[in-house]
């Protein structure tokens, strides 16, 4: 009688070792399975790859980033590698990425958003309000006002002064006259410390406005295209250093 009530202790407690070795190792084999398995098994098809949150980036853009100079089949490749590999780009802010049924790569994506293009050494960068890069030589967003000068990145950030009083200079300018954003197509910070502004509408024009863009220059300026506006004049150059705006 002891031996069957031991036998059938024996039993349960081989049972209940068996479901807690279970439940220990599911995530485990839930992970593997996901990760591995299901990827080899679907390496021969080409998944759907559905994109949720990007704006500027398109599918292309995503598919070369992550197959470089290679002919990687996306769906050889683990969600985990997958996601820290776009986590690597530039202009992502946030990824995630899910398998689905039905062969399904879902990728959500946060992009950065560039604030200004900057121009130095021939070479354009976007960059966010944290000045930090988000392209080079590859700008996306359109109508964006340029700031030309001799800024140098450093780890993929513009953290100099000069350029970050520079851009925040033209910043309330854009603040104060919302109208002069959609005008202004470049603004350049020279050796010397003047600066230029390059305008587009109404016409195409040389603005000279001394060693600033302070608010006297920018009323001067937001004054003169209203004036050029109006009476339909079309100027080459525009000075703004004196009491007067002086338009040839």
């Amino acid at each position: 009688m002891e031996n069957n009530k031991e036998a059938i202790t024996d039993s349960l407690l081989s049972k209940y070792l068996k479901l807690l070795l279970l439940f220990l190792f599911l995530p485990f084999i839930i992970f593997i399975f996901n990760e591995y398995i299901i990827p080899q098994y679907f390496s021969s098809t080409s998944p759907k790859i559905v994109m949720l949150g990007n704006k500027r980036l398109k599918k292309e853009d995503i598919y070369l980033f992550i197959k470089g100079n290679g002919k990687k089949n996306i769906a050889s490749i683990p969600l985990s590698d997958l996601e820290h590999k776009l986590e690597e780009h530039l202009r992502i802010k946030k990824v995630n990425v899910n398998r689905k049924t039905g062969n399904i790569i879902e990728i959500k994506i946060e992009e950065r958003q560039a604030e200004f293009i900057i121009n130095s050494g021939d070479t354009l960068y976007e960059v966010d309000s944290d000045f930090r890069i988000l392209s080079v030589d590859d700008v996306k967003e359109e109508n964006l006002c340029i700031l030309t000068g001799e800024f140098s990145p450093q780890d993929g950030v513009f953290s100099g002064a000069v350029i970050r009083e520079f851009a925040s200079t033209v910043n309330r300018a854009f603040r104060v006259h919302p109208q002069l954003k959609s005008r202004i197509s470049e603004i350049e910070l020279r050796n010397d410390g003047s600066v230029m502004a390059y305008i587009h509408f109404p016409s195409h024009i040389r603005a000279n406005a001394g060693l600033s863009l302070e608010s006297q220059q920018v009323r001067k300026l937001y004054a003169a295209l209203a004036f050029f506006e109006n009476k339909n004049i079309k100027p080459k150059t525009l000075d703004l250093r004196g009491d007067d705006a002086v338009y040839q």
